[in-house]
């Protein structure tokens, strides 16, 4: 089974040498190393080429002439990946040393399932055994784990790449995109393993409350979800992912009724999702009292259960 590493860099200087020597010093090292550099203006470069020349695993980068964003730079790497599984990589965390073994692993004892995610101790400076992991945010608030979607914790086989492709240009990050793919086939999972130390610092690319370092308290997350809600129109954003999801899910039926999935029972639960995210966004523009009735409603017909329960009721209610 042949191992790709698709690893997305863009000005990683400060923190890439940490990542690439965690692949060199794997148990089961990956058998191709594919980066994509978002035209770089730093040492980047320089460090991969270092790189290169120390290690006999294979490395290929694929340079982009002007910034591409993070998911066409991601869609690039994936592009040139030849491996049977596919493990994508920041450039600024530290794999431990099994993680690629563990996810060959399951792969071979699970032949049915596409894509699985993996916990990750996230940490800041030096490392703390007794830091917090990705998944505890999800745990401590008994939220299912349908969207941990953490694209560097990510692994998943060729075959689901082949469906999964290509990543929507605009109105969605790559990991979102290939984590609703999955869930939409029916064919993810996640692992409650630590494999990986995830890294937190002031250029990071993403900022959700499950990456936080500390444990927020509730009314310390209520201003944080505040903060975030006001800063993005949530359910406009559920609207255009299961439009374009659904637009995708048709086009797979047309284009490649050879794939084994019952595409057409996919379609029609994509296009329910899509009715239950045009009423959020429906609720989200009325005055207070019409959405504390209609959003009241909508969880009696449960509309909400595709969604966290209680606490989406609040943000349609309290944050449109």
């Amino acid at each position: 089974m042949k191992i790709s590493v698709a690893l997305a860099a863009y000005n990683g200087e400060d923190f890439l040498a940490e990542q690439l020597q965690s692949f060199g010093t794997q148990t089961r090292r990956p058998d191709e190393i594919i980066i994509s550099d978002d035209n770089s203006t730093d040492g980047t470069l320089q460090l991969i080429e270092k790189f290169q020349l120390e290690t006999d695993i294979l490395i290929k980068v694929v340079k982009n002439k002007s910034g591409q964003g993070v998911a066409k730079n991601f869609s690039n790497a994936l592009d040139n990946t030849s491996g049977d599984l596919i493990l994508l990589s920041d450039q600024d965390d530290i794999w431990i040393a099994n993680k690629v073994e563990i996810y060959e692993t399951y792969f071979k004892k699970n032949p049915h399932v596409q894509l699985i995610l993996s916990d990750a101790l996230i940490f800041q400076g030096a490392f703390k055994s007794e830091n917090r992991t990705k998944l505890d945010y999800f745990k401590e608030r008994s939220f299912n784990f349908d969207s941990f979607c953490t694209g560097c914790c990510m692994g998943f086989r060729r075959s689901f790449m082949e469906v999964a492709l290509p990543i929507p240009s605009e109105g969605y990050a790559h990991d979102v995109w290939l984590n609703d793919v999955a869930l939409a086939l029916g064919s993810r999972e996640v692992l409650d393993l630590t494999t990986m130390y995830y890294r937190r610092h002031f250029k990071n690319v993403s900022d959700h409350i499950s990456s936080n370092i500390f444990r927020l308290g509730y009314y310390d997350e209520f201003l944080a979800l505040t903060k975030e809600y006001k800063n993005r129109d949530r359910n406009k954003s559920h609207v255009i992912h299961s439009a374009i999801l659904l637009d995708h899910f048709i086009r797979l039926r047309k284009t490649k009724p050879e794939l084994t999935y019952d595409l057409d029972s996919i379609v029609e639960k994509i296009y329910t999702q899509n009715k239950f995210d045009l009423q959020r966004e429906k609720i989200a523009n009325q005055t207070f009292l019409v959405r504390l009735w209609m959003s009241l409603r909508f969880l009696l017909n449960g509309g909400y259960r595709n969604y966290n329960g209680i606490r989406s009721v609040a943000k349609d209610i309290f944050f449109p």
